[in-house]
């Protein structure tokens, strides 16, 4: 004997199982672009922070409380060199674009680094500088972003590349 719904029921499983493997491996996808993303993020961290901290020797001024424009313009070309040394860009600062170079003024976002999509902004004007717990004088604020970080799995989604930064 037959029961009445059987012949009905059969074949559902095939196409909610493909469904959901779809669904699980877009979120794994997913799960694997954003994990290389926050590695990135803690990396370019490590790079501004040893960038800033590169720089801010120069503004130690041994028995002075005064900076002057000098030390600032030495502190943002160490950053900088800083940047270039450990992110590993051929031709070092000398072959940097002039806006990276010139390092008498802040360093904006608009300086890209040579044949990389790293835009570098170096700031030692304590005007220029939002910090908290620290002495803005004394300060250097590094920032690094990726502004086209590849992405591997994302784009089955429509995303090819992320702007990944930090300051």
């Amino acid at each position: 004997m037959m029961e009445p719904n059987s012949r009905g029921a059969q074949g559902q499983v095939l196409p909610l199982f493909a469904l959901f493997l779809i669904v699980l491996m877009g979120f794994a996808a997913l799960a694997i672009d954003v994990s290389s993303v926050l590695s990135a993020r803690r990396y370019y961290r490590s790079v501004a922070d040893g960038a800033s901290l590169a720089g801010a020797q120069d503004m130690q001024v041994p028995g002075s409380r005064t900076i002057t424009g000098t030390e600032r313009t030495y502190a943002r070309q160490h950053a900088m060199e800083a940047v270039v040394a450990q992110l590993g860009i051929p031709g070092g600062f000398a072959g940097l674009p002039a806006n990276c170079r010139n390092t008498a003024a802040d360093i904006t976002d608009a300086c890209v680094l040579t044949g990389t999509n790293y835009h570098v902004s170096v700031k030692a004007d304590p005007t220029g500088i939002a910090c908290q717990n620290c002495d803005p004088s004394r300060s250097v604020q590094v920032g690094l972003r990726n502004a086209a970080y590849p992405l591997t799995f994302a784009r089955v989604l429509g995303q090819s590349n992320w702007n990944v930064g930090i300051t």
